[in-house]
């Protein structure tokens, strides 16, 4: 670049001092990144345009006004170079040489032309070499002109630089962009510095991390596609998630449904026409052997979520809390622990659907003692349901790191292995517990008259992880703790006994006959 743009046409170089044709000159107040306007005519009446773009010569008629901040780029977008406090000199030549500073290194500009396979030394010790070979080398976010402070908005910088081609290793420093970041993040940028994206701060190059938190991945579905919740007792789908709505039992639909990122996401939705607002709590725990493997470092959650279409503009609530006392089940309708409640984090946002590569974040500390851990979601609702009228999650992942980072999901083997700890049922897949269908149910022929005739031994396979909440239904009553006596079609009294983590017993508590077949459904999930 000239020494200082002049009152006659100023001409632009390459790094190979060719002339820098289609190159774009941009003009803003000394010191800021505000645009201040250039002119094309000497008695400045005639506004350039901002960019400048300059001629076949690499030249521009170029007028100044006051003090400049200057930077120049090529056609491309390739940041070149940048000088600040500019002021008019038309005494000076347009060929002197200029120093500046580019990427934090001196270099002088236009004082030498290099030639293939000539090496120079500049004044401050560097070796330039021919643009085609340092463009085949990595650069960084800066050599394209991103300031990297947090504050300037480094998007057309960062955008410049992943346009290139050139494999970019950035340098220290946070990076304001508001461009397509599944984009960058798909050009596999590297180095220590962080993206500042709509409020989240991302790592250039997020770590692999592996999550403790295995019932994000939402594909284990024992209790089939739907349940209703109560009050109390909170229900329970999929493994690991419990549900209550608050106030009333109906209303209140969940499903498993394909996320916009993966095959499993969770669905919450109000049924249409619902005019009741109690807010749904929605829990992911952690038992207390999980927990142990985290306690005492710090955490990072990160998740997706949307909402449907009537969903009002609602902040929901996520929570991150702990119990330092053991075997603590979430019963309470708020979704807190019974006993030692610890909370660790709290963050309301509306549940807008985010990129891909920049999920919703929380990062907390979680005490040494802690013995469980849990995820609290709170999704108010508010006037008369529509038909679109849901809230839905997916690609739930925690694990030990103080930022975002890439998750290492759990093969789906061991995904099911673990959800079989905590919820087993005699009821097919895809069927509701509750539901009127004799398949899959355990039976007994009664072996003598009156009470306590049968003795139907359920063995739990795998075992659980610790004893869990038990019972049994009828196929033909949703009430529970009823066996079907398929004999006289009557639904009779029945009690569990010897209950333990790896089965129980059933038997009949009302009168049966000898011969009378009796069945049920039965069904264990550990709250925990």
């Amino acid at each position: 670049m000239a020494a200082q743009l002049l009152g006659i046409k100023t001409r632009f170089t390459n790094d190979l001092g060719s002339p820098l044709v289609g190159g774009q000159v941009y003009t803003y107040f000394a010191g800021t990144s505000t645009n201040q306007d250039s002119y094309s005519d000497a008695a400045l009446t005639v506004p350039n345009t901002n960019p400048v773009i300059l001629d076949d010569t690499g030249s521009a008629d170029i007028f100044l006004k006051g003090s400049y901040r200057i930077r120049v780029f090529d056609k491309s977008g390739r940041f070149i170079e940048e000088q600040d406090n500019v002021t008019q000199a038309a005494s000076q030549s347009s060929t002197d040489a200029l120093s500046v500073k580019v990427d934090n290194f001196e270099t002088e500009v236009n004082k030498v032309k290099l030639d293939t396979g000539i090496t120079v030394v500049s004044k401050n010790g560097s070796i330039e070499r021919p643009l085609s070979e340092k463009n085949s080398e990595s650069d960084s976010f800066k050599g394209f002109g991103a300031i990297g402070n947090g504050v300037d908005d480094d998007t057309a910088a960062i955008d410049s630089a992943l346009s290139s081609g050139v494999n970019i290793v950035s340098t220290t420093g946070d990076y304001l962009y508001a461009g397509d970041i599944d984009a960058l993040y798909a050009n596999k940028p590297s180095g220590s510095g962080f993206i500042i994206y709509n409020g989240y701060k991302y790592p250039v190059k997020p770590e692999s991390r592996i999550n403790h938190l295995w019932q994000g991945a939402l594909s284990s579905w024992q209790m089939g596609n739907s349940d209703k919740v109560s009050t109390v007792q909170r229900k329970q789908i999929p493994a690991g998630v419990t549900h209550a709505r608050r106030g009333f039992v109906v209303d209140t639909t969940i499903y498993h449904v394909n996320g916009n990122y993966g095959a499993h996401a969770i669905k919450v939705a109000r049924n249409a026409t619902t005019t009741n607002t109690a807010t749904h709590n929605m829990v992911i725990t952690l038992t207390p052997s999980e927990t142990m493997l985290i306690a005492g470092q710090t955490c990072t959650l990160m998740y997706h979520c949307a909402k449907g279409a009537n969903y009002a503009d609602t902040n929901i609530t996520v929570k991150v809390q702990a119990s330092k006392e053991l075997m603590q089940p979430i019963l309470r309708d708020d979704g807190k622990y019974t006993g030692g409640n610890i909370d660790l984090i709290t963050k309301s946002h509306k549940p807008i659907l985010r990129p891909q590569s920049a999920p919703y974040l929380l990062t907390f500390d979680v005490p040494e003692d802690a013995s469980q851990l849990s995820i609290s979601i709170d999704i108010p609702f508010t006037g008369a349901a529509g038909v679109e009228d849901w809230v839905e999650f997916e690609q739930m992942c925690l694990a030990v790191s103080d930022t975002a980072f890439v998750c290492v999901d759990e093969s789906d083997q061991s995904i099911q292995n673990k959800a079989a700890t905590r919820y087993q049922s005699t009821y097919q897949s895809g069927i509701g517990r509750g539901a009127p269908i004799e398949g899959g149910s355990v039976q007994a022929i009664c072996s003598g008259t009156g009470k306590y005739a049968v003795a139907i031994s359920v063995r739990f396979e795998p075992p659980m992880a610790y004893t869990p909440w038990f019972t049994f239904q009828s196929p033909t009553s949703g009430t529970e703790f009823r066996l079907l006596n398929k004999t006289t079609g009557a639904n009779i009294n029945g009690q569990a006994y010897d209950l333990t983590n790896k089965g129980v017993v059933i038997t009949n508590n009302a009168t049966v006959v000898t011969g009378d077949r009796l069945l049920c459904h039965w069904t264990a999930e550990s709250l925990i």
